[in-house]
């Protein structure tokens, strides 16, 4: 106790508790060397000060050191943290040197502080921990790590000064505490133990690396200092501080560990003229903006890290968002929320996406790859564009443009998933590629100013106008647009490209189209037009097609044309004509209804060049009907045409078995240029051009020894009457008329020209036809009218040098005794055969048929080949589900494919097969005695079925495989070339007649049954696998054995001779017998094992 000053020279040495008391205002001077604390406490109080010299420290030296410093007084010499604890449950003052130099504590009592002047404490290669809900008020004299095992934990405490010198261990912060000021120079690992928090003020300076590995929360502010730093998350953690920076640095990085989200709730941050790093592939769930307010702003995000808010009131050739790294199993959106005020350019190395974006004012959105918005909103006068490059823009929710808005997709294209409304004074401008989805025009506009197209469905609710720039083209592709009882202005110079499906309809009495100076595809009427609207031209446009189903009116203004580039119909309703201008007809008029010009209208129709199909009244007074020596009438129904000129017509048709009338008007003279004639002779027959203009009511017979040409028809019946019909050109014969054959006739279609008939089925009954010249007979599409082999007793015959072609034929009659033929003294080509019955084809020698499509004969049906050595060549695949005989030597099946589909191949006579032989059901092949069949296809797989090869004769396969489980051979008087086994265990060979394999290759475990009394000959190699005898028959084949074994279920005989050329294996079922009376098995230097019992 010194209750004045004084002075101790001798050691002091400690051997229990103890208290050293100083009076305010009082020192004890301690000069007698070190202090050992040791297991023991000392207690200093009082307010004075102990003054110990720089050689005689206070040495904490073992774990249970205590130094308590219980008042206010001061400790002005050195205190060395050895180990223990440095308590202070007063507030003192150590002036003097605090060094450390193994793991060690200071405890503050709540509510006290501990203040220290000292030097900077050196952490070193230890730990430091400072509890007990107190201040230490180090301010200028910083708790420094300096060495990689440094480490400071912190409990509920407040610390004034850390500087971190050297990658070390960092903080851990067990329980809420504070740090005034703590600058990061390296990488400094924080732990902030959940439900906790880290607060105050962090300085990060460059190469530092600040790692949060806790889920606590970082309360402190974090600044940007020096040149710059990182911050990185390595578990979801909470940080409530802001983010801060000093003017000039050279960037910071944000690293959030994949899977993991940083929380931050702290104020905006702006980046300013610097690069922000957002990396690691983890979340950065910002309340606040992150903030390009900058030119130079630049965020760079790598790993598909994650932002939730972004904001851009900044822009410049420097800045924008960089995205690279992208990880390609990351879902979910890149960026929250995105807020544009500005232009904004992303350089990205995948896809990215938004889930909202808001742009409130004229901005251009730039990036090199596409991009998704979950939702687009448009603020003020926003004018959002794309940039040059050609991405894809997709929004999920639907999108509205206001008044004073606009979009403009530059050199890419929006997909709109969830739709787009135009509302009045808005704009979407196409200046390239495509717009996605539905459309609403709600009373804006839609500007193409690069030839655009929109994919989606397109509708209009308000008067809308689309503009066009000259020469470009706005290609539409939804569904048909309902003008309703809205007004659509078209104009600007250019082309609205859309077809029958996606017309523009004039579908309500009030709906009112407006053409200023442009192209348009496709429109319909289908409501009858009030005054004054319906379709206006009010500069000169061309329409493609407009098509009627109520009376429509349709104004011209005085000067301009309507160019109409498709036929036009009025229908049964009419039609009003209106205005003083010009409607040029560039295909034919039809007229089911009336056509009148509006009271006070002069409009001129151009049909010069035209037919004009009459079935209502024509009635131009007034106007002008231009026509010429080229215009054609075709009266439909009585008709009435007044005009007040003379018009000068070529001919004039009419329907058959109709006698319409066509009247004059008073003031109207028609001038007709062609002579109106008939006549049947060849080669002038009908000297009609074109002859699709006339009618042929009664239709016409072709007798014997008669000869029609025509190079074209209308209608008219055709009754082949055993004279030739000659086609010389392409012709149509329509389903109104109808060829039928009364006896045995000629067709001739002259080559390269084809005869298309539409009419009923043509049945050659019991008569002949015969085709001829190389042309092609062409038929419906479906079928339902082909030539057809109705009777047992007809016949359809390919003849001449020329191969001529019939798209179908059907055969619907017959027996197997007796049936219809296809009888080839010429080539010819059937590309579709319909085989409902039996047929016979029956070639001269050489001669070809090819069957372009795939056909069946059906279970119980029978196609036979007969004549001479000829070619049946399949286009695609024969299925065979009856029968098909190959009654002719010589006979050849060739290319595409036979299905075997359960049916039955009969060879009468040799011949070959070079097409693919598919087994899909178990068939048969039966070749008869001293027969050969040939088969050259692909690789012969009898896969999952059985295949009986019968006859007596002889079958050339090239290899047929056991390549199933499910694989059978059955044989039955055959001789077989080649077998292999591809599978164990397959169903193998049954033998149930004498038979032959020439070559038997086993590689697998192989049943051979060979019926009793019944054996098999050949040769069989045996590598691999079993040869299984499972039957009492007798395996006359030799046997060369490499391996594997011979192995008798059976009591059997084998005949041929055994050889082998290594170690075997004979295995002999109990109570079996194996009788072998072959030549003698020499053993040599090889090994055979006699097995079985």
């Amino acid at each position: 106790d010194a209750d004045e000053s004084l002075t101790v020279s001798g050691a002091l040495s400690q051997s229990g508790n103890i208290t050293i008391d100083v009076a305010d205002n009082k020192t004890l001077t301690y000069s007698g060397g070190n202090l050992n604390v040791g297991s023991h406490t000392l207690s200093i109080g009082g307010a004075g000060t102990f003054s110990n010299a720089t050689g005689s420290p206070l040495v904490l030296d073992v774990a249970d050191s205590i130094l308590n410093l219980t008042n206010n007084g001061t400790i002005s010499g050195p205190v060395k943290l050895e180990s223990g604890t440095l308590k202070s449950t007063g507030s003192p003052t150590v002036s003097g040197a605090l060094t450390q130099y193994g793991d060690s504590t200071i405890e503050i009592a709540e509510t006290k502080t501990l203040t220290y002047e000292g030097g900077a404490i050196e952490i070193g290669a230890s730990a430091l921990s400072i509890i007990g809900g107190g201040n230490f008020a180090n301010n200028g004299s910083a708790l420094e790590l300096n060495n990689a095992a440094s480490q400071l934990i912190f409990s509920r405490i407040t610390v004034d000064y850390i500087r971190a010198t050297a990658d070390s261990l960092g903080i851990v912060v067990d329980n809420t505490s504070t740090v005034t000021n703590f600058t990061v120079g390296h990488v400094t690992p924080v732990s902030i133990s959940p439900n906790q928090s880290f607060n105050g003020l962090i300085e990060v300076y460059s190469n530092s690396n600040l790692q949060l590995n806790n889920t606590g929360t970082l309360a402190a502010d974090v600044k940007i200092s020096g040149l710059g730093g990182k911050l990185e998350a390595l578990d979801n953690m909470t940080f409530t501080g802001s983010l801060q920076q000093v003017n000039l640095h050279e960037g910071f990085e944000l690293k959030i560990a994949s899977g993991k989200t940083m929380t931050y709730s702290g104020s905006e941050f702006g980046i300013g003229n610097h690069t922000f790093k957002l990396t690691g592939g983890g979340t950065l769930d910002n309340t606040n903006n992150l903030k390009l307010d900058d030119p130079g702003s630049l965020l760079a995000i790598s790993d598909s890290t994650k932002i939730s808010r972004l904001l851009v009131n900044a822009s410049g050739t420097n800045g924008g968002m960089t995205i690279s790294s992208s990880v390609s199993s990351s879902t979910g959106n890149l960026v929250g929320n995105l807020s544009l005020s500005d232009s904004f350019s992303v350089s990205s190395d995948s896809v990215w996406s938004v889930d909202n974006i808001t742009a409130d004012t004229t901005l251009t959105f730039s990036t090199d790859k596409n991009v998704n918005f979950g939702a687009l909103t448009l603020t003020g006068s926003a004018d959002f564009s794309l940039g040059t490059g050609d991405i894809t823009l997709s929004v999920s929710s639907p999108v509205t443009v206001g008044n004073t808005q606009k979009l403009q997709n530059g050199g890419g294209s929006f997909n709109f998933l969830g739709g787009l409304s135009l509302e009045t004074g808005s704009e979407l401008i196409g200046q390239g590629k495509q717009v996605s989805g539905n459309i609403v025009l709600n009373g804006g506009q839609i500007a193409t100013e690069q030839n655009t197209v929109l994919t989606d469905n397109l509708t209009q609710s308000a008067d809308s106008t689309i503009e066009i720039d000259p020469s470009k083209t706005l290609t539409y592709s939804g569904a048909v647009v309902d003008i309703g009882t809205s007004k659509l202005n078209i104009q600007g110079g250019g082309s609205f490209i859309n077809s029958a499906v996606s017309a523009l309809s004039l579908n309500n009495a009030d709906s009112h189209l407006v053409l200023d100076n442009v192209t348009v595809g496709f429109v319909t009427a289908s409501a009858a037009s009030n005054s004054s609207k319906g379709l206006k031209v009010s500069v000169d446009s061309t329409l493609t097609n407009l098509s009627m189903t109520e009376k429509l009116r349709l104004s011209v203004d005085s000067g301009k044309t309507l160019t109409l580039a498709g036929p036009l119909t009025v229908p049964t309703q009419g039609v009003e004509f209106s205005g003083a201008g010009t409607l040029d007809l560039t295909d034919n008029l039809t007229l089911n209804g009336n056509v009148t010009l509006a009271s006070g209208g002069s409009l001129t129709i151009d049909a010069r060049g035209l037919q004009l199909n009459l079935g209502g009244d024509l009635n131009l007074v007034g106007g002008v009907l231009l026509t010429d020596n080229s215009t054609n009438f075709h009266l439909l129904a009585n008709s009435t045409l007044t005009t007040n000129a003379e018009q000068t017509v070529a001919n004039v048709t009419i329907p058959a078995n109709e006698a319409p009338m066509l009247t004059l008007g008073n003031t109207t003279i028609l001038k007709v240029i062609e002579q109106v004639a008939f006549g049947i002779s060849c080669p002038r027959s009908l000297p009609i051009q074109p002859k699709v203009q006339l009618r042929l009511s009664a239709g016409i017979k072709i007798n014997t020894g008669s000869e029609l040409c025509i190079d074209g028809w209308l209608e008219g019946d055709i009754v082949l009457n055993g004279g030739t019909l000659q086609v010389d050109a392409n012709t149509t014969i329509s389903s109104d008329s109808t060829i039928s054959l009364s006896s045995s006739s000629i067709l001739r279609i002259v080559g390269g020209s084809s005869l298309t008939y539409e009419g009923d089925a043509l049945n050659v009954d019991n008569k002949t036809l015969s085709l001829s010249g190389g042309g092609s007979l062409v038929l419906k599409s479906d079928g339902s009218n082909p030539v057809t082999l109705n009777n047992a007793d007809g016949e359809l015959e390919f003849s001449g040098d020329n191969i001529t072609t019939v798209s179908h034929v059907k055969t619907s009659s017959g027996a197997t005794t007796n049936m219809p033929t296809l009888k080839m003294t010429g080539s010819g080509v059937i590309q579709n055969l319909a085989h409902e019955e039996f047929l016979e084809i029956n070639f001269a020698s050489g001669k070809t048929l090819s069957v372009e499509q795939a056909f069946e004969v059906p279970a119980g049906k029978q196609m036979t080949i007969t004549g001479a050595a000829g070619t049946l060549t399949l286009g695609d695949n024969m299925s065979l589900t009856g029968t098909l005989n190959l009654a002719v030597e010589d006979a050849i099946l060739s290319s595409g494919s036979l299905t075997l589909n359960g049916g039955l191949l009969e060879v009468s006579e040799d011949a070959s097969i070079s097409s693919a032989v598919i087994q899909k059901v178990s068939s048969e092949f039966s070749v008869a005695t001293g027969k050969t069949l040939s088969y050259t296809g692909s690789s012969f797989d009898i896969s999952a079925y059985t295949l009986t090869l019968s006859g007596g004769g002889n079958f050339q396969s090239g290899g047929l495989d056991l390549n199933n489980a499910n694989s059978k051979l059955l044989l039955s008087s055959i001789t077989v070339d080649s077998v292999s086994t591809k599978v164990d265990n397959s169903l193998g060979i049954d033998v149930d007649n004498d038979s032959t394999i020439t070559s038997l290759s086993v590689a697998n475990i192989t049943p051979v049954s060979i019926a009793s009394g019944k054996t098999l000959s050949g040769g069989i190699t045996v590598s691999a696998g079993s040869l299984k005898l499972t039957e009492a028959g007798t395996l006359a084949s030799s046997v060369s054995m490499s391996g594997g074994v011979l192995d008798a279920d059976e009591s059997s005989t084998v005949s041929g001779g055994l050889s082998h050329t290594a170690d075997i294996t004979i295995d002999v079922a109990d109570n079996k017998t194996l009788t072998y009376s072959g030549a003698p098995i020499s053993l040599g230097a090889n090994t055979l094992t006699l097995s079985g019992g």
